[in-house]
């Protein structure tokens, strides 16, 4: 018994030995296991696999992975990484140190679950390539779902991209539920928001980030301070599982607030909530955004949020920019889907200047300023649709009622920090065939700087001219074209542009444009060519007067270069042609014009028409706005100016009844009205319209400030009665102005003239001197309607000066004179001879037996002041008779006071038989011989004529 209870024994200690043995051999292995490096690769898997399997995403321990066992076990891991499954070499997260802790026996039975997170050096890469792949997790779980997930970009349809995203965001949700719920503080943070599609960067460095989550009531507190993009920045949080929840984020002096509400476990998945956020200068918003721009002003946002599976809705969005010069934009409205940036509903407004401070009313297009927008805008991102957009200048108001759509392909940020809008597209008219598209880009929106668009037009004539008649609309065809627009040299200007009429016989039109070069070296081309067929059916398309003056051709050509302005003019129109060539040099050179207009055959009925197709062009839309135009007057507003029709105001006829007794008229010419000027076709007086103090300030500005010399040559000139040719040119410089000498070929008779202004010394006087002659005095008296038999050749010379505001204002301020003379003429009537040699002699002349007397001479030198008109040597002679008047008549006054004594050619001391004296009212004058006659006598008692007598001297004045 003893021996074997001594077996027993010993088998016992064996057994106890071996057992401690294998307990000590086990707790050695195990510590190994947990603790030494040998092992780690082990422990790294393993809790590789426990991680991986709880998040679903595969996680990578690079480092050493420790456990130190304890009822609770504490896992320390270095060097951490979740790799990128759609980005190759790319991790979507990685950190230096993290620990965690786990329940020993719940670690044993294979039911882990970790707590108190802790977390150092944490770097998370948010990262999107230009191809659209995304850094994501690699789903551990179902081939499908990772192969969605690293979908993304690659032109999937909108179901697959809504799956992806919709699974995407439930990994990511899970992997974050799990942090926040396990966390007790992160330090040291990066989270690198790059998107190389967008172009934005967000570079968060949080020093720390600390979770206080009440596992009770399911609650979460976050706290987190640090920069983002270089920006002092820091974060609150509230958030309360299916409950309510509030963020505060502070960006400098940004603040932006988002708060709401999660949908319950039993809806749909997503929340609603408002958000408020507040710049006090919007420049410390585009700093954190990266981007370049030199806007100054405060925003402020508000908008109700929601979002449900995955798709956001923006509601009740109203922000308003207050500008720190005065700006204002506001934009209201809502959008569907933000994301995909559908069902846009916006109504955007615009205020360009102080409220209260709008620029002066625009009276050229230069001073042209847009002082407020207002549109409304719906669609898409591709296709944004403009309705209702209001546009208000300085000068006028004009409302598009639609427009559009307007597609953006892309809004992103450039690597120089530019806000772009890439791909935009730009359509007018039906959809299905617009008259209008547009494709080009915007570099700079910030700005509104760095675009190009090219464009196409093709549209029937009726959409440019709504008005048209619709049973003519046909023959007025349709318009091609393209243009480029862009600011490429730092300017906007349109550097191509053409534009061709189709499919008409009744007009055409070959428009080009374009513009290259640098500021300061620009070249700036214009070619056109414009005809058109049929006058009266075209203007009888635009409900227009007919005016027949078919066929018209127009052709102009223009460069604009660095050493100046050079271009041409052509017009044909009937017979006729007129032409026009100038240079203009730039302002180093004195703004110096230069050129000639020109004519081989202009009929006056000719330019009457075509004069009178303009002011019917001018009534309608094709030229000027409905708005700039009153229904009881002819005027039309362009570019801030009144243009009237071609009116010429009537002038008062202060002559008409002088020497109204003998039937005898004086020389006038008809008066220049609207009715003579668009008479029926015929041969009309030569009238010239009556310039506005508008044309007269713009002449001022030209003749200040340039060097002219314009030359004017009219070869043929018919339809007015008898004139065959003008001759002139246009002079000045450093303020003084010459036109002349101007020649006029007149009905036989000529004009030479030349008009001197002096804008320096004397801004509102012309001078006005040259001479004239071949005219017939016969055609004269008959123009009148003398009803005289006359002939003589009358010439003469002038000087005078007057105010040149109007032709009324110079003909009552004219100060000077004019002499008039005529040899060898003739004039049926004796009177001359009966009047000054007495009836005797007169019953057995010549003259009276002819019944014409021969005109010697005519000697009228008269003085002009002010409306007056003077003369004391006013001579007629006859073989046998010398009449010589003397006194004075004034128009403005309405006076006349004239005495004429005729006596035999050679005795001034004789009696005169029979003197005149006109006196009263010019416009009734008292003509009265006077009965008896006579005499005259010197004062220094000369009473003896010369040897040699000189023709048309008064006698008297020749005596010694």
């Amino acid at each position: 018994m003893i021996t074997n209870g001594g077996t027993i024994l010993r088998w016992f200690n064996l057994l106890l030995t071996a057992f401690c043995g294998v307990a000590v051999i086990a707790t050695a292995l195990i510590w190994a296991v947990l603790q030494s490096s040998f092992f780690n690769s082990l422990r790294s898997s393993l809790i590789e696999g426990f991680l991986s399997d709880l998040l679903q995403l595969e996680v990578v321990v690079h480092g050493d992975a420790r456990v130190d066992p304890g009822l609770t076990s504490v896992f320390t891991l270095t060097d951490v990484s979740i790799p990128s499954a759609s980005i190759e070499g790319v991790k979507l997260a990685e950190l230096s140190e993290m620990s965690l802790q786990s329940d020993t026996f719940e670690l044993l039975f294979g039911a882990p679950d970790f707590s108190a997170l802790k977390v150092s050096g944490l770097t998370v890469n948010l990262l999107t390539t230009e191809d659209g792949r995304r850094t994501s997790p690699n789903v551990i779980a179902g081939e499908a779902a990772a192969k969605t997930m690293t979908s993304a970009g690659r032109g999937e349809d909108i179901a697959s991209t809504a799956a992806r995203a919709t699974e995407q965001a439930f990994r990511i949700k899970k992997f974050m539920n799990f942090i926040i719920a396990r966390s007790e503080e992160f330090i040291d943070i990066s989270v690198l928001i790059d998107n190389n599609q967008s172009g934005f960067i967000f570079d968060f460095e949080l020093s720390e980030m600390v979770f206080d989550y009440r596992k009770q009531k399911e609650r979460l507190y976050l706290t987190s301070l640090g920069t983002v993009n270089g920006v002092s920045f820091g974060v609150t949080g509230d958030y309360t599982r299916h409950g309510p929840f509030e963020t505060s984020f502070n960006f400098g002096d940004m603040i932006l607030t988002f708060a709401g509400h999660e949908n319950p476990i039993d809806a749909l998945e997503g929340y609603t909530g408002q958000i408020d956020f507040q710049a006090g200068e919007i420049a410390d918003l585009l700093n954190v955004l990266k981007l370049d721009g030199e806007i100054s002003g405060a925003l402020q946002l508000s908008s109700r949020i929601a979002e449900v599976n995955g798709v956001t809705r923006i509601q009740d969005l109203v922000t308003t920019i207050d500008f720190s010069s005065g700006k204002q934009l506001q934009a209201s409205g809502s959008i569907d889907d933000l994301e995909r940036f559908t069902g846009v509903d916006i109504q955007l407004s615009g205020r360009f200047y102080p409220e209260g401070q709008p620029p002066p009313t625009a009276t050229r297009l230069a001073d042209l300023k847009l002082t407020d927008f207002r549109a409304r805008f719906e669609g898409g991102h591709r296709a944004l649709k403009v309705e209702d957009a209001n546009f208000r200048t300085n000068a006028f108001e004009e409302t598009i009622d639609e427009f559009g759509p307007i597609g953006i392909g892309q809004l992103r940020r450039s690597t120089e920090g530019e806000l772009e809008l890439l791909d935009i597209t730009i359509q007018a008219g039906p959809r299905d065939a617009p008259f209008i598209r547009a494709k080009g880009e915007l570099r700079d929106a910030l700005e509104a700087k760095d675009f190009d668009i090219d464009g196409q037009v093709v549209a029937p004539v009726r959409f440019l001219l709504p008005d048209l008649d619709p049973a003519l609309a046909d023959q007025f065809g349709g318009i091609t074209g393209a243009f480029n627009f862009n600011d490429k040299t730092g300017m906007p200007k349109l550097s191509a542009f053409r534009l061709q009429t189709n499919n008409t016989d009744l007009w055409s039109l070959d428009a080009f444009a374009s513009s290259r070069g640098d500021p300061g070296a620009q070249h700036i081309q214009l070619d056109l060519k414009s005809g058109i067929n049929d006058t009266r059916t075209f203007l009888r398309g635009l409900g227009l007067k007919e005016i027949d003056v078919s066929p018209v051709e127009l052709n102009i050509l223009s460069e604009l270069s660095k050493s100046g302005l050079d271009g041409e003019l052509g017009l044909n129109f009937k017979a006729s042609d007129l032409a026009a060539f100038f240079t203009f040099g730039p302002a180093t050179q004195g703004h110096a014009l230069s050129g000639s207009i020109e004519s081989k055959e202009l009929k006056i009925a000719d330019l009457r028409d075509v004069v009178a197709i303009a002011v019917e062009l001018g009534k309608s839309n094709l030229l000027v706005s409905g708005k700039g135009r009153s229904a009881n007057n002819k005027s039309a507003i362009v570019d801030g100016i009144e243009v009237q029709p071609l009116v010429l105001p009537e002038k008062e006829r202060t002559l008409e009844n002088l020497l109204a007794e003998e039937g005898v008229q004086p020389l006038v010419l008809p008066e220049p009205t609207l009715e003579i000027l668009l008479a029926e076709e015929g041969t009309q007086p030569l009238v010239l319209p009556e310039p506005t103090l508008r044309d007269v300030i713009s002449v001022d500005k030209l003749l200040r400030h340039s060097k002219l010399d314009i030359g004017i040559e009219i070869s043929k000139l018919s339809g007015v009665q008898g004139v065959t040719s003008i001759s002139s040119k246009l002079i000045a410089s450093d303020g003084k102005a010459n036109f002349g000498p101007f020649k006029l070929n007149y009905g036989g008779g000529f004009v030479n003239a030349q008009a001197q202004m002096d804008l320096i010394r004397s801004p509102n006087i012309v001078f006005v001197s040259g001479s004239t002659g071949g005219w017939d005095i016969g055609k004269i008296l008959d123009s009148v309607g003398a009803g005289i038999d006359a002939y003589g050749i009358v010439d003469g010379k002038f000087s005078l000066s007057g105010r040149r505001s109007s032709i009324k204002e110079f003909i009552n301020s004219m100060d000077g004179t004019v002499t008039l003379r005529m040899m060898d003429g003739r004039v049926a009537t004796s009177l001359l001879e009966l009047a000054g040699l007495g009836v005797l002699p007169w019953l057995f002349s010549k003259e009276r037996r002819e019944r014409q007397t021969q005109i010697a001479c005519l000697s009228a030198p008269l003085k002009v002041n002010i409306g007056r008109v003077s003369f004391d040597q006013f001579v007629v002679e006859t073989k046998r008779v010398q009449v010589v008047a003397r006194g004075s008549l004034n128009w403005r006054n309405d006076t006349v006071n004239i005495r004429a004594e005729p006596r035999p050619l050679g005795k001034p001391l004789l009696r005169s038989a029979w003197p005149v004296n006109i006196t009263g009212k010019l416009s009734a004058a008292n003509i009265k011989p006077e009965i008896g006659g006579s005499f005259a006598r010197r004062s220094d008692g000369a009473d003896t004529m010369p040897e040699v007598r000189k023709p048309c001297v008064p006698d008297i004045l020749q005596l010694q």
